[in-house]
């Protein structure tokens, strides 16, 4: 399956041009609540990097997160974190946190290369 990046929305090119369904399962920003992506940029033993992108359904904050692997803190940097939702940043720094359980359970299992999640928020609306 080939993926094209344009902007907010990713083609998914196995599906046929004008696809509706192929469109709705495309699109990152979610109706309603909000989605977190999560991609690993590296891992070295020290930290281990995320490129986390928070989504509702008209914005998008982008940053980084690290991971203590000894500690499981998550630290986010590189982004306006006061402007991003805090029920969103939290979910955020579950998810991560939920990976680096899993990681602690097996050493010798790789971390994910993608955590993508979506959320209904706390109360709130997108």
């Amino acid at each position: 399956m080939n993926i094209v990046d344009r902007g907010e929305w990713k083609i998914l090119a196995h599906f046929a041009a004008g696809s509706r369904v192929g469109a709705m399962l495309a699109n990152v920003h979610p109706g309603s609540g909000g989605r977190v992506i999560c991609d690993l940029v590296s891992c070295d033993g020290a930290t281990v990097i995320y490129e986390v992108a928070l989504y509702t359904a008209v914005q998008v904050w982008r940053g980084q997160a690290q991971v203590a692997p000894t500690t499981g803190v998550v630290s986010c940097s590189r982004w306006d974190i006061a402007e991003a939702p805090a029920w969103l940043v939290t979910y955020a720094e579950a998810f991560l946190r939920s990976e680096w359980r899993a990681h602690a359970r097996d050493p010798a299992a790789p971390w994910a290369n993608r955590i993508a999640r979506w959320r209904a928020g706390g109360g709130q609306a997108g």
